[in-house]
């Protein structure tokens, strides 16, 4: 099986175990991405350098044919890719073009630069040519640099007019590699943001991409940054820095620049090849051999240490390989040229002679052909060979393959180590588990029998914990919104009746209540009807405290019961017992008609001293003081029924100062807290003999459990074999997972590191 597979074996059996939820250090999405990097590879290697360096001749001659073309003129803002296709029919180049809006910010810096007006509009060609016009005089007038960024600005012109439609409608565009060898130069070349190249090549087929990025020395910094970002972005895998000093002697500023970036960058120098091309040209110049040596033994001396500087002719080795892998390809004339230089001044005479028809030939062509002839594929080899081209590939092929390849296995490795302690030690702990378990049936019934008294106890005091957690909730916080609910209802019913009562109260009512207990006589004393007055307000009242707190409590208690029954411990007990050991029967009609009675009680007795006027009525000075004088007063004026009922609203508003203060007394501070005390006090009675009622079904619950155990018993044998089976395939399926993930880390070079076994 792949490597893909057994990695997702392991992926399914951690996520089997549940542990990916339990612990913050399994990250199967790091095992991923590794997998993918490994079983997928991308090796970016970024080529770098100036406009003129050769890049694009290292690239061809590494793949050994013609695939990139530099364009002529100055460096553009095109990043090129070269990539693996699988068949011959699948090549070609996909072009990417910069946007209008893209190109427009290009020209605007560039105008800026050159001091010229930013007024362009690309919509009109006279406008365009206009702009054209002054690059050009710029091109013939200013310095060196002015000219190659005036020429930029020309190629960015024309090359919009000339792909205008594919910029502004189809900005990506795939054509054949043939087609693309006249396209991608001259002036298209400065509109393309991209160009990937598919290319069937054996070196790019275990996932390498060539990558050749614009010229350091580009006019313009925005192009110079596309190079700089790439070199040290996280997917380059290499960067092959191709520098010029071969033939100049020193090291330009450009170079200077990359070099200082580079080493300024962290984590980025082991990636970092250096290549000085057109070595040939210190062949033949001892002074310049030695400048090229100064250079890097000052500069360079680590990284040479390292394996990491290399010397190349690109020319000579592109085109020596491509006429020694065929005979009838025509070399152009700066290959015949060096070519025979390098025969006559470099290789030896006595492995290469100088045959009579060498000798013979007078012209380049003569002499090219006649050593061809002479000395063939050895010469040619030996060209190769001195060209550096082929020392270098093969040092980043294996640096790639046997530095970088190993990385992403040990990547891989390192993200699935926590994955693998997990499922080592999950599997271990669970047959440990699994074999302490019993495996008989008598076993299993005595361990079971042994448990019920524990059960038994541990469900009455979650009970019991549960009860005052709720009593707790009630009257220790305002959690309880139903009792609050209930609580205001009772203190709005206790108003509105004393508003009801007080606004009812009649003087005839009451005189002829009184006269009925007196009938012997005609008149009633005035202190007679505030008698009865205050004893039909008290009674009112009396009446609505009583079923407005029987309401509360019973609301109170379905609550409780709800949550009692919703409980787990309540469902444990019942599949213990098979009923709930009473407590239903408890709490919904046993402690609560204790409850209602018993706040009954209190309701009653709470409203009995209404009927005793305040001492506030007889307390000199005082507002129910002058109010009693004022209505017996009244009500004293004749000794008539019409004298009392002129007293009548004076009576209403001595109610109301009396009564009033004591309800408000009553409902604001006294008999929330006489509620409280009163439901708290018997349910914590009742519990107590709740609790003592459940651990007293031990008996009937061991009955019954034994009754049933031995069925269970056997299922319960039969499903811890299923178990371990389970397990042991698990680990059997870990095991060669991990065995088959061993053998590719050791394959691909991840010698240290060895996932663990069960």
């Amino acid at each position: 099986m792949t490597l893909e597979h057994q990695v997702n074996a392991l992926l399914n059996l951690i996520s089997q175990a549940n542990i990916v939820q339990a612990n913050i250090r399994v990250d199967t999405a790091a095992v991923k991405r590794s997998l993918h990097k490994a079983t997928s590879p991308r090796f970016e290697i970024v080529f770098a350098g100036t406009f003129s360096a050769g890049k694009s001749t290292l690239i061809n001659t590494l793949l050994e044919r013609k695939l990139l073309y530099s364009s002529p003129g100055v460096a553009t803002g095109t990043v090129c890719y070269v990539e693996y296709a699988q068949n011959p029919d699948d090549e070609k180049a996909v072009l990417y073009f910069f946007s209008k809006n893209e190109i427009r910010q290009q020209i605007s810096e560039l105008c800026n630069i050159l001091g010229l007006a930013d007024s362009v509009n690309l919509d009109l060609p006279a406008s365009i040519q206009n702009l054209r016009e002054q690059a050009e005089h710029i091109k013939l007038n200013g310095t060196l640099s002015e000219a190659k960024q005036a020429e930029l600005l020309q190629q960015l012109l024309t090359g919009f007019e000339k792909n205008k439609e594919n910029i502004q409608n189809d900005p990506i565009k795939a054509i054949n590699l043939e087609d693309a060898e006249n396209y991608v130069r001259w002036e298209n070349a400065a509109v393309f943001k991209q160009i990937k190249y598919y290319c069937h090549n054996s070196l790019l087929k275990n996932g390498i991409v060539i990558v050749d990025t614009p010229g350091i020395d580009a006019p313009l910094l925005i192009h110079t940054k596309i190079a700089f970002d790439k070199i040290t972005h996280p997917d380059t895998s290499a960067v092959v820095c191709v520098l010029q000093t071969a033939s100049r002697g020193s090291l330009i500023e450009a170079e200077i620049k990359l070099i200082e970036h580079i080493r300024n960058a962290p984590g980025v120098s082991d990636r970092i090849f250096y290549v000085f091309n057109h070595i040939d040209a210190t062949w033949f110049d001892a002074a310049l051999h030695g400048l090229l040596e100064g250079v890097i033994h000052a500069d360079f001396h680590q990284e040479q240490q390292k394996g990491r500087v290399y010397k190349t002719s690109a020319m000579l080795g592109f085109y020596g390989s491509l006429r020694r892998n065929d005979r009838t390809f025509q070399v152009p004339d700066e290959f015949k040229s060096e070519f025979n230089r390098y025969f006559f001044l470099k290789v030896s005479r006595v492995d290469f002679p100088i045959t009579p028809a060498i000798a013979a030939a007078d012209t380049d062509d003569e002499k090219f052909k006649a050593i061809i002839d002479a000395h063939g594929d050895n010469l040619l080899d030996k060209l190769i060979q001195d060209s550096g081209v082929e020392a270098f590939k093969e040092k980043l092929n294996y640096y790639l393959m046997h530095e970088r390849k190993p990385q992403l296995f040990k990547a891989l490795a390192k993200a699935l180590q926590p994955i693998c302690k997990e499922l080592k030690d999950y599997y271990l702990d669970l047959r440990d588990e699994l074999e302490s378990k019993p495996v008989d049936v008598e076993t299993i019934k005595h361990e079971e029998l042994t448990k019920l008294g524990l059960e038994l106890h541990r469900i009455s005091l979650d009970f019991s914990e549960h009860i005052h957690e709720q009593l707790n909730e009630a009257f220790a916080t305002n959690n309880n919104n139903r009792l609050e609910r209930d609580y205001r209802q009772l203190q709005k019913n206790m108003l509105n009746e004393l508003d009801h009562l007080i606004a009812n109260f009649s003087v005839e009512e009451t005189h002829q209540l009184a006269r009925r207990s007196h009938e012997e006589n005609v008149v009633v004393p005035v202190m007679a009807i505030l008698s009865e007055a205050f004893y039909y307000v008290t009674n009112g009242l009396k009446k609505v405290l009583t079923a407005s707190s029987q309401q509360l409590v019973n609301n109170f208690f379905n609550q409780l019961t709800h949550n009692v029954s919703s409980a787990e411990y309540y469902k444990r007990l019942q599949d213990l017992l098979g009923n709930d050991a009473g407590i239903n029967q408890t709490l919904d009609k046993d402690l609560r008609q204790e409850v209602i009675h018993a706040i009954t009680n209190e309701a009653r007795t709470e409203c009995e001293p209404y009927i005793r006027e305040t001492a506030l009525f007889y307390a000199e000075g005082t507002v129910p003081a002058f109010q009693l004088r004022q209505t017996l007063y009244e009500a004293c004026q004749s000794t008539d029924f019409q004298g009392m009922l002129t007293a009548e609203p004076a009576v209403r508003q001595l109610l109301e100062i009396d009564f009033r203060k004591k309800v408000h007394h009553t409902i604001m501070h006294r008999f929330r807290t006489t509620i409280d005390e009163t439901i708290n006090h018997h349910l914590l009675l009742g519990v107590d003999e709740q609790v003592k009622a459940i651990i007293a079904q031990f008996h009937h619950a061991h009955a019954l459990l034994e009754h049933n155990i031995e069925k269970d018993a056997e299922r319960q044998i039969k499903a811890i074999q299923q178990q371990k089976k389970a397990v042991e395939a698990n680990i059997g399926t870990y095991n060669q997972a991990v065995d088959s993930v061993n053998q590719d880390l050791q394959v691909n070079g991840c010698t240290g590191l060895t996932l663990p076994k069960i």
